[in-house]
C-alpha cells in the first residue's frame, strides 16, 4: 500500500492508468476481504485518486483554454472569417464553462461539445 500511496503522490498520471489501478485495487481489496489491508488505507487511496481525476480534467480543461484563446488570437491576427471567430469565441465560451463547472464540483459537467 505504501509503494502505491506513494506513487500517486509523486507522478502525475493519466487517466486511464488511475481508472485501472483503481479497479486492480477494488478487485484485490475484495478478494482479500478486509484481512490485508486497513479499510482506513484503501479510503485515503480511493480519495487519492479521485483527488487526481479531478486535477487532471481541470488540467485539461486549462490547456484547452489556453489553446483556443491562441487560436482566436491568431485568427483575428489573420482577419479570419467571421464565422471561424465566432466558432472560437463559442468554444472557448463552453470551454471556461466547462472548467468552471469542474472547479466548483458539480456534478455531471458536459464536456467539450463534439467535433462537427
Amino acid at each position: 500500500m505504501d509503494k502505491a500511496f506513494s506513487s500517486l503522490k509523486d507522478e502525475k498520471v493519466s487517466l486511464s492508468v488511475l481508472g485501472f489501478v483503481m479497479m486492480t485495487i477494488v478487485w484485490a481489496y475484495s478478494w482479500a476481504d478486509g484481512q490485508y489491508a486497513k479499510q482506513s488505507e484503501f479510503d485515503e487511496l480511493k480519495s487519492m485518486i479521485v483527488d487526481h481525476t479531478e486535477e487532471f480534467r481541470i488540467n485539461n480543461a486549462s490547456q484547452i483554454i489556453r489553446d483556443l484563446k491562441t487560436d482566436l488570437r491568431i485568427a483575428k491576427a489573420t482577419a479570419a472569417p467571421d464565422i471561424e471567430l465566432n466558432r472560437l469565441e463559442e468554444q472557448l465560451e463552453h470551454a471556461e464553462e466547462y472548467k468552471a463547472c469542474l472547479v466548483r464540483r458539480q456534478p455531471n459537467c458536459k464536456h467539450l461539445r463534439d467535433v462537427e
